[in-house]
């Protein structure tokens, strides 16, 4: 009698673990970072140390986990072993609709002689497991793989079962969180049309994820391969691209944009775009985002206005005043008593500008801003 309340109490308390889970899996498709939470809970209703959910991608492999297992995971992800998984090989292929463990794609004998068992994951306390793949609406597979110390020994039929309850409710999530993620990205492109700048955002690798028609309009300054990736007119833009798309996935915090001249002899005006961090996006990994490119034209007919030097280009006020007044025709020395300084701190002003727009001499700079037919100043 006494072992039955037990027993019936025991299978309560997992029925309402299972009904909040299922909450918190629909929560996780709208907020992000709830998706650590879920990975948690579904390990501990398993017995298993943590959980792990990889989206492979044109980018390659994002992933997130439950902090108790991150370290493994990412000694795992950085080394040669996310090379050599043996286990994706022999699971991905089969595509089923349900979690599988390690004896539907080992035999005993297999799992003894496998290194990725017994040089990788049992020497750090892992070695079972139950993992599931899921086919994403917007391209690429998102993947489960929830991992069980080897002391506690092989995932147990009823333990997978509890995983196939709730495999319907993970595939169903993942797809809204993956459409989310597209709504997101044309939401920002959007916005930014709206303004009236070309943007698309990028996935890790340079590629586009989402554009708006001002993008697609700067041609051929700026032009997309069939693999998505950004093509501009000049090498000099093109390595500034790639630069700064890895300050970018190096350390978003601490990017500092450079202005990117894609076109300076366009008759329609100078190209100058910069590559932005998406620091709201960086964990996601449904988005696989962590910039976007922002690109605007200035038009020869008019010189540009000082305020939209100082964003675009980072100029301080008093660097954007020597430039329009260079812009005008003034000489160094005109605008040195103009703003009674001397010569040289204009000069110095001067190099600063230089650097930050990316040219050399006097010239290149009223090429890329001035109108036609401005006369350069002379020192």
């Amino acid at each position: 009698m006494g072992n039955g309340r037990k027993n019936g109490a025991s299978l309560l308390a997992t029925l309402m673990n299972i009904t909040q889970l299922i909450e918190d899996i629909y929560a996780a498709a709208v907020a992000h970072d709830q998706w650590h939470h879920v990975l948690d809970e579904m390990a501990r209703i398993v017995d298993g140390e943590g959980s792990v959910l990889f989206v492979t991608g044109p980018d390659g492999l994002r992933w997130i986990s439950s902090g108790s297992i991150r370290p493994v995971v990412q000694e795992w992800v950085e080394g040669e072993w996310a090379g050599r998984n043996e286990r994706i090989k022999r699971f991905m292929p089969r595509d089923e609709p349900r979690f599988l463990t390690d004896f539907d794609g080992f035999t005993v004998d297999e799992l003894e002689r496998e290194p990725l068992y017994t040089e990788f994951l049992r020497p750090r306390g892992l070695g079972w497991y139950a993992g599931t793949a899921i086919r994403l609406p917007t391209g690429g597979t998102a993947m489960f793989s929830i991992e069980k110390a080897y002391r506690k020994g092989p995932m147990q039929p009823q333990e997978v079962q509890l995983l196939d309850s709730i495999r319907p409710h993970l595939v169903r999530s993942i797809s809204l969180a993956a459409n989310a993620a597209l709504v997101r990205a044309q939401t920002i492109v959007t916005t930014l049309r709206h303004v009236g700048m070309a943007a698309a955002v990028l996935r890790r690798d340079g590629s586009v994820v989402e554009a708006n028609e001002h993008f697609f309009r700067t041609g051929p300054a700026i032009l997309v391969t069939r693999s998505s990736k950004i093509n501009f007119s000049n090498d000099i833009a093109q390595k500034t691209l790639h630069d700064s798309l890895a300050s970018v996935h190096r350390d978003p915090a601490s990017h500092e944009p450079q202005p990117i001249v894609v076109s300076s002899a366009d008759p329609g005006g100078a190209l100058v775009a910069y590559v932005m961090p998406l620091m709201q996006f960086r964990h996601d990994v449904f988005l696989g985002s962590t910039s976007f490119l922002v690109a605007t034209r200035f038009d020869r007919r008019r010189s540009p206005d000082e305020r939209l030097l100082v964003q675009l280009f980072h100029l301080t006020p008093t660097e954007a005043r020597v430039v329009g007044r260079l812009l005008q025709g003034e000489s160094v020395k005109q605008i040195a008593r103009a703003q009674d300084v001397t010569a040289n701190t204009i000069r110095m002003q001067l190099k600063s500008v230089f650097a930050k727009t990316g040219v050399n001499r006097q010239a290149q700079l009223v090429s890329l801003l001035a109108m036609h037919g401005s006369h350069v100043g002379r020192a």
